[in-house]
């Protein structure tokens, strides 16, 4: 679950706000819903299309789609993730990882289109 990491207290939590600081030009808002200021986390989990992806895909694949809701949004991506992994039975959780894997990168890319 190390492949993609995201800790919401380092300095480097927020592309927008990197670039911010950089005095570099940068979307004040997240470019795929005009949100908040973009982060990781907002874009993989929090961002309303990241939230319809996540409920088709795992509509799809057969997973329970409470894996995504939240009573509290998460802090970091990788808890959230380690959290949602503890609950898919033993012998599915290889292939939720690579599912999770598989649609944080097409988040990602989708945002950089």
């Amino acid at each position: 679950m190390q492949s993609f990491h995201s800790d919401s207290n380092t300095k480097q939590n927020s592309h927008g706000s990197n670039m911010q600081t950089r005095d570099w030009p940068h979307q004040d808002n997240c470019i795929v819903c005009n949100g908040p200021l973009e982060t990781g986390l907002h874009l993989c989990l929090l961002c309303p299309l990241a939230k319809s992806v996540w409920t088709q895909v795992l509509t799809w694949e057969h997973f329970d789609v409470q894996l995504i809701q939240h009573d509290v949004d998460p802090s970091k991506i990788n808890s959230w993730w380690e959290e949602a992994a503890q609950k898919v039975p033993k012998d599915q959780r290889r292939r939720f990882n690579g599912m999770v894997i598989y649609v944080l990168w097409n988040l990602w890319k989708e945002r950089n289109r």
